[in-house]
């Protein structure tokens, strides 16, 4: 597959590494969410691996390494991540990964492994791995992928080589989105709602999560009205799911603290909300708004561990239920 057309500039840069022998043992590719990290790294992986690369740095897709990559199959490529979503990349993975590059490659040259989200590995997993990072296998490659690079140890990101991604520019974004959705029109809205990254703005269109944020968006306003209970309203919202319904929660209290100091925001996450979210945040003070911006945050980090995410739930719909009354 061809990179993404916002990642052809870093994909030419790291096809001269390898080309030139120069690629490092341990690669941090790092960016938000949604802009292409995971599909980038496996292209590339399997462009390294290819026995016939075309002349525009790009896999054959027909060589007997291509097929045993698209396969699933490639014996020189390991892909580690959490075994169910919001669960740790354990101890034990990362110990299996390190025998794993420990071993000669098969095919040719060089292997590789992956760790994504690298931020899901906890403090022992995180130390075990600073050994295959140390002392690198040779012909080994170690990539991380994470969009939280300040939850990875400092020793770990010090021994890797750092490309960093961003979000494309919106004329980029906007075009390619708009061939993939139903309804073109609607690519600015979801461009808008995921922070301009255009694969989390697909996905946005793909699972309904519109819909989905009408229906948070309604609770959340009942609770204002005292129309339901925190209660009975974070079993609705679990329900729909703890990440789902603290990402979109986040971004509408982003928007409250902007709305506050500024009647007109250079930028918000939900333009199209403006109105409601002016109304909803007329009932705050600054400070409490920033005050639970901060605890939605806090929750949005402990929705990726092994916490109750009813219960993280309820404490956060208390949260606003008492700010607001205070």
């Amino acid at each position: 597959m061809k990179p993404y057309p916002w990642l052809a500039s870093v994909w030419h840069r790291l096809a001269a590494r390898l080309e030139s022998g120069n690629l490092a043992h341990g690669l941090l590719l790092t960016g938000p969410m949604g802009v292409g990290k995971d599909d980038f790294t496996k292209a590339f992986v399997q462009y390294a691996l290819c026995l016939s690369p075309t002349a525009e740095k790009l896999p054959c897709e027909k060589c007997s390494s291509c097929l045993l990559f698209a396969a699933g199959m490639h014996p020189d490529f390991k892909w580690v991540g959490p075994e169910e979503e919001g669960k740790q990349i354990g101890v034990d993975m990362v110990r299996d990964l390190a025998s794993y590059l420990t071993l000669r490659p098969h095919t040719g040259s060089r292997k590789f492994a992956v760790l994504s989200p690298a931020d899901q590995m906890n403090s022992f997993s995180g130390n075990s791995l600073l050994k295959s990072l140390e002392e690198p296998p040779p012909g080994s490659t170690l990539i991380l992928i994470t969009s939280r690079e300040s939850a990875l140890l400092p020793t770990i990101r010090s021994r890797c080589q750092t490309w960093s991604v961003g979000v494309p520019e919106r004329d980029i974004a906007r075009r390619w989105l708009a061939t993939r959705l139903d309804n073109a029109e609607q690519s600015e809205l979801l461009l808008g709602l995921a922070n301009g990254a255009p694969l989390r703005a697909l996905s946005f269109a793909q699972s309904g999560m519109l819909e989905h944020r009408r229906e948070l968006w309604s609770g959340l306003e009942a609770l204002a009205q005292a129309k339901t209970d925190p209660v009975k309203l974070a079993a609705q919202w679990s329900s729909i799911g703890a990440g789902t319904s603290l990402y979109w929660l986040g971004t509408w209290v982003t928007d409250m603290v902007r709305l506050k100091f500024a009647k007109e925001p250079p930028l918000l996450g939900n333009p199209d909300l403006i109105d409601a979210l002016r109304l909803q945040a007329q009932g705050w003070r600054a400070d409490r708004l920033i005050t639970f911006a901060a605890q939605v945050a806090r929750a949005q980090r402990l929705a990726t561990t092994s916490v109750n995410r009813e219960l993280l739930m309820e404490d956060v719909m208390l949260g606003w239920a008492q700010l607001r009354a205070a």
